[in-house]
């Protein structure tokens, strides 16, 4: 899990799995009164620098679902 915060406030959070070296993202939600702001990019590169750092060299996105969708 990676959480954005605007001070003590959670404004956003992403999930992924980590396994066998390799990591899987999962999905993602913020806080809609921010939607203008850069938290789910900020969230991808914690994720990312996290993954790095922990010796994670694949990172699958898996298909993009942009604006709003049913499911």
């Amino acid at each position: 899990m990676v959480f954005a915060y605007d001070g003590d406030t959670r404004v956003g959070g992403s999930f992924l799995s980590v396994f066998g070296g390799r990591a899987y993202y999962s999905l993602a939600a913020m806080d809609r009164s921010l939607s203008g702001l850069p938290i789910g990019q900020a969230m991808q590169w914690a994720a990312i620098a996290w993954l790095k750092t922990n010796g994670v060299w694949i990172y699958e996105l898996g298909l993009q679902q942009f604006g709003p969708v049913p499911h």
